[in-house]
């Protein structure tokens, strides 16, 4: 049953919503630079950034100040910034050695406040958990358990329970990780059904909510140019590509196993050279650097343009499409 519906004060989308200790809803507004808190269907600025700074992701705390990961303009900086009331009250960007806490670049980061007053971000771009004490001293750094994690390790949703325990959704692994507050894997959370997990919360019933961004799923065989040859990709041998929301991945769907990932913001252009063979052409900024790469398709060609098309256009209004799943803890 709809409660209320509330159209943003600037009408922009927003990129991440919480609540608060007293129960009022918070969101990020990039593009007008704010913070928000609605309050009996009101809005209310909590705070308009700098110039060259942006707001990403949001939580509220135990305290009931509110901390807010900004990204800079250009997107060559992180810093976690707490906020009581309109005030800033604290920065933390850099460890005690003054290197950079967080990656910096397009991937999407997540925040939240552990019980004990940790504060815990999942750095996709990093591929670790990033945990820092309420004062902003690095505590611990997790980077996927080996009998885990295959391949790269790419943590997205952030959540924590009751006991300070902290979750994790791995889209790479396809699953979720739990580990403890001092950053040991507990155990991970498994299902046949759940594929590309990217954002999670838990209720006090020990209930596990889960978002996930389904892909499209193509055979591909994989063309030798000089740029494949640099990443070891077999010539001739067979791949899948994932065609999500934002990005166009390769590798092994039985395995499991995400080898690539091409942010759809990177990809200089796409298309087919011939019916059966399709070309990428990623950008600097992907992980793979510049280059070209070739992928013969036998079948669903059309398809998978169609797919491809529909994300970028997709991406470009600021579309976002999940599938909710529940688990039990």
């Amino acid at each position: 049953e709809l409660l209320s519906s509330i159209q943003t004060k600037s009408g922009n989308w927003p990129w991440d919503i919480a609540i608060t200790k007293s129960g009022d809803l918070l969101y990020t507004d990039p593009k007008d630079r704010t913070v928000n808190k609605v309050r009996s269907n009101q809005i209310q600025v909590v705070t308009r950034l700098e110039s060259w700074w942006t707001p990403r992701s949001i939580c509220g705390t135990h305290t009931g100040d509110i901390l807010v990961l900004e990204v800079s303009y250009d997107e060559k900086q992180t810093q976690v910034v707490r906020y009581t009331d309109s005030s800033k009250k604290q920065t933390i960007r850099v460890n005690s050695n003054g290197k950079p806490l967080y990656s910096f670049g397009y991937y999407n980061k997540f925040i939240c406040e552990n019980k004990n007053l940790d504060i815990c971000v999942s750095d996709y771009g990093a591929g670790a958990i990033v945990v820092v004490n309420q004062t902003g001293k690095l505590r611990f750094i997790y980077t996927g358990s080996p009998g885990t994690t295959k391949g790269l390790f790419f943590p997205s949703g952030i959540a924590t329970d009751s006991q300070s325990q902290i979750l994790t959704a791995d889209s790479n692994s396809q699953c979720i990780h739990i580990i403890d507050q001092d950053g040991q894997f507990l155990r991970d959370i498994k299902h046949n059904d759940l594929h590309f997990p990217r954002v999670l919360c838990m209720n006090n019933s020990g209930n596990i909510f889960v978002a996930e961004w389904e892909a499209q799923v193509f055979d591909v065989g994989v063309q030798e140019t000089e740029t494949s040859r640099r990443l070891n990709l077999e010539n001739g041998a067979n791949y899948k590509l994932f065609v999500t929301k934002d990005s166009i991945d390769l590798g092994d769907f039985n395995r499991q196993e995400i080898k690539i990932k091409w942010p759809l913001k990177y990809i200089r252009r796409y298309g087919f050279h011939t019916r059966n063979l399709f070309m990428l052409e990623a950008g600097r900024r992907c992980e793979t650097g510049e280059g070209c790469f070739n992928f013969f398709i036998d079948t669903n060609q059309k398809e998978l343009k169609m797919a491809i098309d529909n994300a970028a256009y997709d991406q470009s209004e600021g579309a976002f499409s999940v599938k909710f799943r529940t688990l039990r803890n």
